[in-house]
């Protein structure tokens, strides 16, 4: 068979046995980073929309009025997710029996807090899954698999927190608005829970392989990289397999899901005290009730919004809208605490990317390709 060559890579033909030249891709999509800035941009205008409906010079005169004394208190709360986080994550693994340092995967899950806070989409958990294992810290796709179930956990707990606050609140606020939402969230979380149980079946496991194998091959065509339409199988085969025999051992041990939930549960109770403490600092007493029905939109309000970066705008038109609709804050108060909350968000991972950095020489050296890729490496406890 001729060889050709060029600048551009070149096919087998399978037909006649002779290589075709593919030119370059062209990609009419703008740029990533243009993507990104566009999207902040939408927000921004999303958030300065809210501010002058509601008032411009009010919530200003409200959001400076604010007690900073219990924002500061609000800001204790949020840092304490640090380190509740990083110890569910690696309680968790170790319970499994992974032998992980909690210095990398507190390491780990600052970072993946700030990319899934400052670039669009959630994508920060399967990057830092594969930054621990490239430096040989731990498993990749055991510890990616053993996040989002925890994380799944997180989820359903919100999901259930704000059903039970919604039950209280009907007695007290207007049934016809907080009724709608709640059959609209019981809905949400049935829907999750179904869609959790079908992502998490082998035979979903096995439709992404084959989804994710076609489109690897699409785009190594398009890139010039044929051997990525056959070496996609095998690879997202060999994963789905560690993931499979990740979520078993989940299921042997459940000690580990014990753990992460009850960490959960701390995790979900600090971030009910800084809501309240928020809102208590700009004079709006919003009691336990209140502060589970808000920060568990909150934090389910954040799935609407993972395309733009940091949420912004559309989280606090959200959190702003429920606290009005039913908690009957009037609309200053409510954005003002909105944007003071997202204000708090930002410093905290900002906080958490600083960490990651000052964190560094204490890290874990990395181990053997070996030990890095094995499963369990010990029993059960």
């Amino acid at each position: 068979m001729i060889s050709t060559t060029s600048a551009f890579g070149s096919l087998p033909d399978r037909a006649g046995g002779s290589e075709v030249l593919y030119p370059p891709a062209v990609s009419t999509r703008p740029p990533l980073l243009l993507r990104a800035i566009g999207l902040l941009v939408l927000g921004v205008a999303i958030l300065g929309g809210l501010v002058f409906a509601v008032g411009a010079q009010e919530v200003r005169t409200t959001l400076l009025a604010g007690d900073r004394r219990l924002l500061f208190a609000a800001f204790l709360c949020l840092t304490s997710q640090t380190l509740t986080m990083g110890l569910r994550w690696w309680a968790a693994l170790r319970l499994l029996g992974f032998r992980v340092q909690f210095v990398d995967i507190l390491r780990a899950n600052c970072l993946s807090n700030l990319l899934n806070f400052a670039a669009p989409g959630h994508f920060g958990e399967p990057i830092v899954a594969a930054w621990l294992g490239r430096g040989g810290r731990a498993p990749p796709v055991e510890a990616f698999s053993v996040l989002i179930a925890v994380k799944a956990i997180s989820t359903l707990l919100n999901g259930v927190i704000l059903l039970l606050s919604l039950g209280f609140l009907l007695g007290g606020a207007p049934v016809g608005d907080l009724a709608a939402l709640a059959a609209v969230v019981a809905v949400v979380l049935l829907a999750a829970v179904g869609l959790l149980f079908a992502v998490l079946h082998p035979s979903a496991l096995r439709l992404g392989v084959r989804v994710g194998t076609a489109l690897a091959g699409g785009v190594g065509r398009r890139l010039g990289r044929p051997e990525w339409e056959t070496s996609a199988g095998p690879t997202l085969a060999g994963a789905a397999a560690r993931v499979t025999a990740t979520f078993a051992l989940c299921r042997q041990r459940p000690v580990a899901l014990v753990a992460a939930t009850g960490l959960s549960l701390v995790k979900v109770a600090s971030l009910l005290a800084m809501m309240a403490l928020i809102f208590a600092a700009y004079g709006q007493p919003i009691g336990f009730v209140g502060a589970m029905f808000l920060e568990t939109v909150d934090a389910l309000a954040n799935i609407v919004s993972i395309w733009i970066p940091g949420n912004l705008g559309v989280q606090e038109a959200i959190l702003s809208g429920a606290a009005s609709a039913g908690l009957a804050t009037d609309g200053p108060t409510a954005l003002s605490a909105a944007i003071a909350s997202k204000a708090l968000l930002t410093v905290h991972v900002a906080f958490g990317g600083l960490l990651f950095v000052g964190l560094a020489p204490l890290s874990s050296k990395p181990l053997a390709p070996s030990a890095a890729t094995s499963g369990a490496a010990s029993s059960a406890p």
